[in-house]
């Protein structure tokens, strides 16, 4: 039980990864970090040539986005590349935009994973401190 629980947090926490485009700016979305940018404060989007997206802030901070670390099924879509056309467009239209702050990088919220995590430490206690 708590193996399965325990890989049902690590398989929501990986496939919820994604980069968020709203009304003030981009939200990378990694497992265990979200990244807050204005669209003001984006440097630059680039891909590279293995398929992951990367973030440099006016700050010359660089955020990776997991959603679009390099795989064998971007070499075929091109997801990464739509990817960063997609945000550079939007950069475009809303860059004069101010932000609250230039970066802000906060704990993912994944409700799921985290009772997961729970229960699996509350299985694993109980195993342990239960005669068999």
């Amino acid at each position: 039980m708590a193996a399965m629980l325990g890989g049902v947090a690590f398989i929501r926490r990986i496939t919820g990864a994604r980069i968020v485009l709203d009304e003030e700016g981009v939200s990378v979305v990694n497992p265990l970090f979200t990244h807050d940018v204005p669209y003001r404060y984006v440097a630059k989007v680039r891909s590279d040539n293995g398929g992951t997206l990367t973030i440099t802030t006016t700050q010359a901070a660089e955020i990776g986005a997991f959603g679009f670390t390099g795989s064998v099924v971007d070499n075929f879509v091109g997801s990464t590349d739509r990817a960063v056309a997609q945000i550079n467009a939007r950069l475009a239209e809303r860059r004069g935009l101010r932000g609250k702050y230039p970066t802000v990088r906060r704990y993912t919220q994944a409700w799921v994973a985290d009772i997961c995590s729970i229960a699996m430490l509350v299985c694993i206690a109980l195993a342990v401190t239960t005669d068999s």
